[in-house]
């Protein structure tokens, strides 16, 4: 009961006791349905209300688990790291060298790394952070 005023315990009966009723009541439509589908007909009334209460309970901690399940899908009590894992890196591919046509093998190719390939994807690599501390003004 945490931001009401304290009840004293005529009115925190009261207050059970219709709680109690309120939960009976939504109850009622399932209780029937689980004695007219599971219960014995021919067992005592005392047999038959066991059996209803012990379904009910049986179908409550059911259907607990599965919100439970729910929950700890949606909530797992881990922070969400996929914002702050997240890589803000890009790679850039470049060739340092010249396209020229070579003496020795009479070919055009790059002075790096010998691509024959003009439009290849480069042989330098370089890394750009741009969650990298910037220290130039």
């Amino acid at each position: 009961m945490k931001g009401q005023a304290y009840l004293g315990p005529a009115e925190s009966a009261r207050y059970f006791n219709e709680k109690l009723r309120k939960q009976k009541e939504d109850e009622k439509v399932v209780r029937d349905k689980i004695f007219k589908e599971f219960v014995d007909k021919s067992a005592s009334k005392e047999r038959q209300a066991a059996l209803v209460f012990r379904y009910l309970e049986e179908k409550k901690l059911i259907d607990a688990q599965v919100n439970r399940r729910k929950i700890e899908k949606e909530f797992t009590g881990r922070p969400d790291l996929t914002q702050t894992l997240r890589s803000h890196k890009e790679f850039q591919y470049h060739h340092p060298g010249i396209w020229t046509k070579t003496k020795l093998q009479d070919k055009e190719m790059w002075s790096c790394c010998a691509s024959e390939v003009k439009n290849s994807t480069g042989c330098h690599l370089e890394v750009i952070d741009n969650m990298a501390w910037q220290y130039s003004t």
